[in-house]
């Protein structure tokens, strides 16, 4: 399987519905293929990173004389800052994929197919499905159109990190101490993900999912934990990535202390 297919998934469970025509059929061969309405999508973290995925319903339906056999399909993929251009094909042979529980279709005959699609951003493509009819050399595609997610604007600028606040359940910060993030990020080309770290006294990481909003504020909270520097500072670096790959971090220093070594007394009796 090539890197370009690597890189989307394509998982089919199929609904098989069917029913017969009770007069014999006699107009030429139709195939109809339809996307059931916008498919829900959810944003996940996998491998790293942050995936827009997608289950996308398809109905098909026979019509006319003839037989119909799946012969694979075809995915074009555009591109996220111009959904217009399309930036490459992927081509998946029928041998490779079955998404549909019939592997052909007699006139009157339907099938729906629940295909789960997923990308590292929102996205539009098309989908080619193939197939070909009895008594035709011919290859014929039908094509439907599928969103995944909520478009970003390509026109919007970079992320924003308009406001972080950091503080501690006291100061200087001990073992068990809690620290406090506040932080609002905002974008045009909606969020994907948006990341706190704490290095210097020591480190920790937050890393969360949005939902493409345009805005998000959040509080974070991390426990200092026992065995990490003492009377020194705590970076926080607080960073916001779009649906467009690009992102902003943003970084303060010295703003909370560790208390410094505590003196150990020991009494022997």
């Amino acid at each position: 399987m090539s890197n370009r297919l690597n890189r989307w998934l394509f998982c089919a469970t199929v609904l098989l519905t069917a029913c017969e025509d009770a007069a014999a059929p006699t107009e030429r061969f139709t195939l109809e293929l339809r996307g059931d309405g916008a498919p829900a999508f959810t944003v996940h973290r996998e491998g790293g990173q942050h995936r827009v995925a997608c289950t996308a319903q398809f109905t098909a339906r026979a019509r006319g004389r003839g037989v119909a056999r799946w012969d694979g399909l075809d995915v074009v993929v555009y591109s996220p800052f111009d959904s217009t251009l399309a930036t490459d094909t992927i081509e998946i042979p029928a041998t490779d994929r079955e998404f549909w529980a019939r592997r052909e279709l007699a006139a009157g005959e339907g099938d729906t197919a629940h295909i789960e699609i997923f990308a590292p951003q929102p996205f539009r493509n098309t989908l080619l499905f193939r197939y070909r009819v009895d008594g035709d050399t011919a290859r014929h595609r039908e094509a439907v159109p599928v969103t995944c997610g909520l478009l970003p604007d390509p026109s919007g600028g970079f992320p924003a990190i308009t406001f972080v606040e950091t503080r501690g359940s006291r100061s200087p910060l001990e073992p068990g101490d809690t620290v406090y993030v506040t932080y609002r990020a905002s974008t045009a080309a909606r969020l994907m993900s948006s990341t706190v770290r704490l290095s210097g006294a020591f480190a920790a990481e937050s890393i969360r999912a949005e939902r493409l909003e345009p805005l998000v504020d959040h509080t974070v909270a991390f426990v200092v934990p026992v065995g990490g520097a003492q009377d020194a500072a705590i970076h926080v670096t607080v960073g916001a990535w779009d649906a467009l790959g690009r992102h902003l971090l943003r970084t303060r220093f010295d703003l909370l202390r560790t208390a410094p070594t505590a003196t150990e007394l020991q009494i022997r009796q």
